[in-house]
């Protein structure tokens, strides 16, 4: 997690491309969740950009969609 929070480190509104992530499971929820709780910890909106719709799916039964800002409404 250390070094996706590095990469957050000096920008106000930094955004994540998951075009390429895989939603093999909720593994990935939890990284983007810690992601998400350090940025807001620094005072920052983190996005997330181009969510493939598998992992927007799991988000949305997991119902944490709203929370990473992923819901299919956003």
């Amino acid at each position: 997690m250390a070094v996706g929070t590095s990469a957050l480190a000096g920008s106000t509104n930094p955004t994540i491309n998951l075009a390429g992530a895989s939603a093999e499971g909720s593994a990935i929820l939890a990284l983007l969740i810690g992601w998400q709780r350090d940025c807001h910890q620094r005072g920052c909106r983190l996005i997330f950009a181009d969510v493939p719709e598998p992992l927007r799916r799991i988000a949305e039964a997991s119902e944490v969609a709203q929370l990473l800002g992923i819901s299919a409404g956003s």
